[in-house]
């Protein structure tokens, strides 16, 4: 089982916190600025004049304004951890794994089109970042769920986890570019439930009855 990180507590000190706060606000500038004027358009100068930072502490946290994306999937992280600690664990398997990517395209949503083309276009060009690895969090816990879903009879054991959740994964990245690439983007929280609850049927040994 993933072991939720967020829940142990390190001691830190004043210079440790500072220094995670200077990396996280480096982040978030460079994301609004990238959202307003495509990464393009903007140096890690402009990064730094606008998050009131010298070159040498951008270089301290970042090698390169691709390597601030990195940080964006520990982000992505955070949000799977807090997803995953909010669901109802007594509803049906499928339901569960739904609600796990929906959490996904909730944190996608905020983020908007261009941060998340981006991220896609890097991931494309630089695998080794790993944005999007099988050891992410995300992965780990869709399979734990799916592996819990088979076990209580819920979920067809023909496929195994892993391949449910490849496949499911390759879906959600497809509705992924999908939303970023229209012009009249439709709500992908709403898409995300229609696409895998219609996936996930094909899986599904019984549907529990609602209350």
């Amino acid at each position: 089982m993933v072991k939720e990180k967020l829940l142990v507590k390190e001691k830190l000190t004043s210079r440790k916190r500072q220094a995670i706060e200077t990396k996280r606000k480096i982040h978030e500038v460079a994301l609004n600025l990238i959202t307003s004027f495509g990464f393009e358009n903007i140096s890690i100068r402009d990064i730094c004049a606008a998050a009131n930072v010298s070159t040498g502490t951008f270089y301290h946290h970042f090698t390169s304004k691709d390597e601030v994306f990195t940080l964006s999937s520990t982000r992505l992280d955070e949000n799977t951890y807090s997803t995953f600690s909010q669901l109802d664990r007594s509803a049906p398997f499928t339901e569960q794994i739904v609600q796990l990517f929906i959490g996904q395209a909730r944190h996608i949503t905020l983020r908007g089109p261009d941060i998340t083309a981006y991220t896609m276009s890097i991931h494309l060009k630089k695998p080794e970042l790993n944005i999007f690895s099988r050891n992410r969090p995300f992965y780990h816990l869709a399979c734990q769920l799916t592996r819990e879903g088979q076990t209580a009879g819920e979920i067809t054991k023909e496929l195994t986890a892993e391949e449910i959740c490849d496949i499911a994964q390759a879906t959600f990245r497809g509705l992924w570019i999908d939303w970023c690439t229209s012009e009249n983007r439709s709500d992908l929280m709403q898409k995300t439930r229609f696409y895998l609850e219609t996936l996930l049927r094909s899986v599904t040994l019984s549907i529990p009855q609602k209350k």
